[in-house]
């Protein structure tokens, strides 16, 4: 298996049952592990070895020993799971983080200015939006995902989809069951299935045709 950045090429590779990760002719990783798995969103590798789990950059620094019975690398944090079903959260350089290991933090954005805060309480996913720390949205919602710009794609408990800025302002109103932007374009669109109805929206969310 192999991978590449924009300067190297890596490759996981097997010796004897055990794998390890090279960078050209060296050897980044030893060959001593179970199991080598890449995360491409956040260039590390997580290990296995036994049933223990780690953290590894593509320098082959250990981010986080191995000695976790798992491994989970959720938005922009680790979140490490110890043989007493204790969580822990750390940011992509091992660093122990002080929130709530059923918060998963996402940061989005042109310039990464922003964050959507997702919290799992009682089988139930709730999303919030940030910018500079301070919440933007006064209501809860089921989803947000990051559209274009300065634009999220939100539903509540119903599932209809529409779009807020970064203000909490309501752009498209969430009576649509898809909501997509347009590849390589700032258009999206919109449809909703039981009527075939489709709309255009344009890059500060008008309608431009249905």
């Amino acid at each position: 298996m192999d991978y590449e950045d924009s300067d190297n090429i890596y490759i996981i590779a097997a010796q004897d049952g055990k794998y390890g990760l090279i960078n050209a002719d060296k050897v980044v990783i030893p060959n001593e592990y179970q199991e080598i798995t890449y995360i491409d969103e956040k260039d590390v590798c997580i290990l296995k070895k036994g049933r223990k789990y780690g953290v590894a950059d593509l320098t082959g620094n250990i981010i986080l020993p191995v000695e976790y019975s798992q491994i989970d690398v959720s938005g922009d944090n680790i979140y490490a799971t110890d043989e007493n079903n204790s969580r822990t959260v750390y940011d992509i350089k091992g660093n122990k983080l002080d929130i709530d290991a059923n918060t998963v933090i996402l940061t989005v954005g042109n310039d990464r200015e922003y964050q959507i805060n997702m919290q799992a309480v009682d089988a139930k996913t709730t999303y919030d939006l940030y910018k500079n720390n301070q919440k933007i949205n006064q209501e809860s919602y089921n989803y947000i995902g990051y559209l274009f710009d300065n634009y999220f794609i939100v539903s509540k408990e119903d599932g209809k989809l529409g779009v807020i800025d970064d203000t909490g302002s309501i752009r498209v109103d969430m009576v649509y069951d898809s909501i997509q932007k347009l590849q390589d374009k700032k258009i999206v669109q919109a449809t909703q299935s039981a009527s075939q109805k489709v709309v255009l929206y344009d890059e500060s969310m008008t309608s431009l045709l249905e």
